[in-house]
């Protein structure tokens, strides 16, 4: 999710806030651009991270962020102040207890009111300092315990830390209007793909496809109904074939490695 609205200051006070308001897990990560012109920046909550170190050696998050570049100064009004809203499934993943980091990004915010921002890596250079040649110590790391996220914090996990494809299927699941497995459900085989290492599948039944299991001879008509067909026997039977969606968990391996 890209957002060239925001500035350098923008983004530090946001993340100010927002631990201010128990999002206390979303961390950033800022380097600059190999010319020196745009200073660049990722956020995530801490939960996406995998044991990688990408914070400390690299500027490529291994899964989907809000992210943008910049060489704007401080603004006198937040250019984007919308962008908690527009976010709310990945922000989610934030919420909670992370007291370490709070205190550690103080001294980036007091840092910021002064116009002077920080950085993890820049072309020819790697490490954590400020623009003014300060340093600045690594940001503090807790593993989080995936098997203690609850329903649905298990599943905008997987929204963002899964591959794409995998992803993409969760979501029309999520999002289909007909038959669907119970979110609890989903849970489970979002935490049985993590533990197997497998990847995620849908199984559509179409209305279309299930009218095929009775005899059309006997079919008196059909009409299109909400997700689904009304369908008439000539017997005066009325059924109803609603479209249903199958989740699970198969095949080889396509999520990230667990925490």
């Amino acid at each position: 999710m890209f957002y060239p609205d925001l500035n350098a200051y923008d983004v530090i006070m946001l993340i100010d806030e927002l631990h201010k308001q128990g999002y206390e897990q979303l961390r950033i990560l800022p380097g600059m651009a190999p010319h020196g012109l745009s200073w660049r920046w990722a956020l995530y909550p801490k939960v996406l991270m995998t044991d990688n170190n990408f914070e400390l050696y690299g500027d490529c998050t291994p899964f989907k962020s809000i992210y943008g570049s910049t060489n704007d100064g401080r603004p006198v009004k937040s250019s984007n102040p919308s962008i908690q809203d527009q976010c709310t499934e990945f922000f989610s993943l934030a919420k909670g207890s992370d007291k370490d980091y709070v205190s550690w990004f103080q001294d980036i915010v007091q840092h910021a009111q002064k116009g002077i921002y920080p950085t993890a890596y820049w072309d020819g250079f790697s490490g954590w300092e400020f623009l003014n040649g300060e340093k600045l110590a690594p940001p503090p790391f807790h593993q989080v315990d995936l098997n203690g996220l609850n329903d649905d914090a298990i599943i905008n996990y997987a929204l963002y830390a899964f591959d794409k494809d995998s992803s993409n299927e969760l979501r029309y699941v999520l999002n289909f209007k007909g038959i669907r497995p119970e979110r609890a459900e989903m849970a489970d085989t979002v935490r049985q793909a993590i533990a197997e290492n497998k990847c995620l599948v849908t199984h559509y039944d179409s209305a279309q496809y299930k009218i095929m299991d009775y005899d059309c001879n006997e079919i008196l008509s059909k009409k299109e109904i909400e997700n689904g067909l009304l369908v008439t026997f000539k017997d005066g039977r009325e059924i109803e074939l609603i479209d249903e969606v199958i989740f699970a968990a198969w095949g080889k391996r396509k999520v990230q490695q667990p925490l």
